[in-house]
């Protein structure tokens, strides 16, 4: 009773609670460090054991947690808010594990959860699993010294902990277990609910499935910041059909309307007869004929822009955006399954996953290229001078193989009304912008004549003062990029990309918030494959240059140099497919930046496998200790029941009378024949009025108050009349006494 009533509580109080802080710890910030937490714990859940034992009224135990917690929510204090909060978890958990049944329930809990993530190779620290598996170890020992008839085997659960400790540091193989079958039924189960609920909310939000960087695994909000949880799961599969680079940009979603808070959608360009990004073709198309880059000689155009051609498969993704990159030519989508390419986000008409895949030709710019440069720098003026015939002659003649089918007669005013509408629509700032981002974006921008140039000095501000961080501190009740210009100071791709198209805005330029991947080509053979992992999700900024449409920005410093790297562009390299080695060097390292730990440190990669091997170990080694142990619990129930069988066929017949008789009663009680108060077994016997009964009523009253010797032909009359009440009665003994006690007391019903 003191066992359970306090000891057990105050162990399982402490496991529980202490694994439940150090996870909590490592998600959030907090004044307190790991082990002041757990110290904490102690010193609450001791005090809640001398609380609950002088204290019996629970009204007074549920008023002291309800004031701890009102007190931690008024108190502006954060460190005492923090030990208060601990400290009415602590009192809560306590008094939730007076209930027997809650102990089991989370122990089954935990168990499972350790499985689940197990199979899946998450990790978690060794001190949680190890406080995990402690609660676990005293849900399981309650549960043994509960069956007390095998009270002695609960010792053995010492050995079974210390042996998986000792087995869990000892050295093992560095392969992880392949749990082969387990995960498939997972994933099974995982796909099934996965497409359920696809179905379900595709049902009631028909805009669902939208790609956003935190889909991919790579932030865990909806809102923008948050910390990242990088995957390496391959999500898509690039196949290099011409022209291939070493870079590749593809937009997944693009959202214009900044809140202050997060980014949304409320102009996607969809209500044009005329796509988007055909649109912006034919823009680029009348900047280049108007800048002379047609009259260009083929060697120096081929420095300026070349066409590339990429497939595009989908793998371990779901989701209706239609992945692209800039500058689109051609995009060939397989009819049956249907899309939206008309506005700037495109979309499938459903759930697109793994066996989707289309071909895309792009145009690359180089804005490396000094004329390239100076074309954007000096402007161009919005006058579509030409015809709709002379611009397809154009695209004809110097994009060959190209469909682009027709051109508008009314383009020119299509692409009238498209700047006016851009205008309109990417310079929208919130008022609860503060004006000292406005005032540092008129700085940062002062001296520069042009929006290009402009959108460049934002550029190189942000990734020159600005440090990269996958954990940066979370922005909460304030705007946003005030926040990381002003106080934060870092971040990753969301914070930078944000801050410059915010201070894009405030310096009066057109720019849009763009989210997709962005990857280092793997290989740069035509006709080879290369994947796109979740790790690659990424955010940027795009810019409208007057007259030629809009253009990429990258201001994080983790790939800042990637947009203006060494070009690899050319006929002859594109068609061979062989760019310039040392570019290639430089572009997978800005794109894949070199860990930043000091010599002789551990990389994150090796540090995460090595968890994940000690974990799988530790719950190998776990599991087979417990089933182990299962099998000597059950086999020492079998010889239990063998000696108990023995003893019984030894003993003289009077004893074994005496033990029949007292099985019979009991028997006789579960077919609704109990012996009243005051009542002798003679007259028990008459009332019952079966002959057999009276018979060994009589004689168990010989030897029970005669001290008569019998012999066996008596017993056995006994015995005979067990096994037939025996049999009469099976089911009602076993709801009785449970399943497991029926079949340690078997012996007592069964000669």
């Amino acid at each position: 009773m003191i066992y359970e009533k306090y000891v057990l509580r105050f162990l399982g109080t402490l496991c529980l609670c202490a694994a439940l802080v150090l996870y909590l710890s490592t998600m959030s910030d907090t004044d307190l460090n790991s082990v002041i937490l757990i110290f904490a714990v102690l010193i609450f859940a001791a005090f809640f054991v001398i609380f609950d034992f002088w204290v019996k009224n629970p009204l007074f135990y549920i008023l002291l947690i309800l004031l701890s917690v009102y007190v931690a929510v008024i108190v502006s204090v954060s460190l005492i808010s923090q030990l208060l909060l601990l400290f009415s978890v602590v009192g809560f958990v306590f008094k939730l594990l007076d209930f027997r049944y809650v102990r089991l329930a989370a122990g089954a809990g935990l168990l499972l959860f350790c499985v689940v993530m197990a199979v899946l190779e998450r990790n978690a620290e060794f001190a949680v699993i190890l406080f995990i598996f402690t609660f676990i170890f005293c849900v399981l020992h309650e549960w043994v010294i509960a069956l007390k008839s095998v009270k002695v085997l609960s010792h053995l659960l010492v050995f079974m902990l210390l042996a998986g400790f000792v087995s869990a540091v000892l050295p093992s193989k560095q392969e992880p277990i392949q749990w082969t079958l387990v995960r498939s039924i997972i994933s099974g189960v995982q796909n099934a609910a996965k497409t359920l609920g696809e179905r379900i909310t595709l049902a009631f939000d028909s805009t669902g499935y939208e790609f956003r960087v935190n889909i991919t695994g790579y932030s865990d909000t909806g809102n923008l910041g948050g910390s990242l949880a990088v995957s390496e799961t391959p999500v898509l599969r690039i196949t290099n059909f011409f022209g291939a680079g070493e870079r590749v940009y593809l937009t997944g979603s693009i959202m214009d309307n900044y809140t202050g808070s997060e980014w949304t959608r409320k102009n996607n360009f969809s209500g044009l007869v005329t796509s988007e990004h055909r649109l912006d073709f034919m823009e680029l198309i009348s900047a280049f004929h108007q800048g002379g880059v047609f009259d260009m000689d083929e060697e120096l155009r081929d420095e300026i822009f070349i066409v590339r051609e990429i497939g595009i498969d989908y793998l371990n993704i779901r989701t209706r955006s239609v992945f692209y990159p800039l500058k689109l030519l051609n995009l060939s989508i397989p009819t049956p399954l249907g899309s939206d390419t008309v506005g700037s986000s495109m979309f499938f008409d459903r759930i697109a996953g793994e066996g989707v895949g289309y071909r895309v030709k792009y145009v690359d710019l180089n804005l490396t290229n000094e004329l390239l440069v100076n074309l954007l720098e000096d402007g161009v003026h919005a006058a579509y001078e030409l015809s709709p015939a002379a611009l397809l002659t154009l695209i004809n003649e110097n994009f060959p193989g190209v469909r682009f089918g027709g051109i508008p007669e009314d383009y020119a005013e299509l692409l009238e009304a498209r700047r006016e509408a851009i205008l309109e629509a990417y310079t929208a700032l919130p008022d609860t912008v503060p004006e000292r981002v406005h005032d540092l974006a008129l700085e940062i921008t002062s001296g520069f004549g042009n929006d290009y140039a402009k959108m460049r000095a934002i550029e190189r501000y942000l990734s020159q003062n600005y440090a990269y961080t996958r954990t940066p501190p979370v922005v909460t009740g304030e705007d946003f990029v005030d926040a990381f210009l002003f106080e934060l100071g870092e971040g990753y791709c969301t914070y930078f990309a944000t801050a410059a198209a915010v201070l894009g805005r405030a310096a009066g330029i057109p720019t849009r918030y763009v989210q997709g991947y962005a990857a280092t080509a793997q290989t740069s053979e035509l006709f080879k494959r290369w994947n796109i992992r979740q790790s690659n999700a990424h955010a940027w900024v795009e810019a409208y240059i007057g007259g030629v449409g809009w253009i990429a920005f990258e201001p994080s410093p983790a790939l800042s140099g990637t947009r203006y790297g060494e070009w690899s562009g050319g006929r002859g390299s594109g068609a061979s497919g062989v760019p310039g080695a040392s570019s290639s060097a430089a572009t997978a390292s800005a794109l894949n930046p070199a860990p930043t730990d000091s010599p002789g440190q551990d990389s994150p990669e090796a540090d995460n496998a090595q968890q994940r091997s000690f974990f799988l170990i530790v719950l190998a080694v776990g599991g087979a200790v417990v089933l182990i142990a299962g099998l000597t619990i059950l086999a020492g129930i079998c010889i239990l029941i063998r000696r108990m069988k023995k003893a019984y066929g030894k003993a003289p017949p009077s004893e074994r009378l005496l033990s029949d008789y007292k099985a019979i009663l009991l028997l006789l009680e579960l077919s609704g024949k109990k012996p009243l108060e005051g009542e002798t077994m003679r007259q028990f016997a008459v009332r019952v009025s079966e002959k057999e009964f009276s018979e060994v009523t009589h004689i168990f009253e010989q030897v029970r108050y005669g001290g008569y010797e019998i012999d066996s032909h008596d017993a056995e009359k006994a015995a005979a009349l067990k096994e037939k009440l025996f049999r009469q009665t099976e089911k009602g003994l076993k709801q009785r006494l449970g399943r497991v006690k029926y079949y340690l007391e078997l012996t007592k019903f069964r000669s």
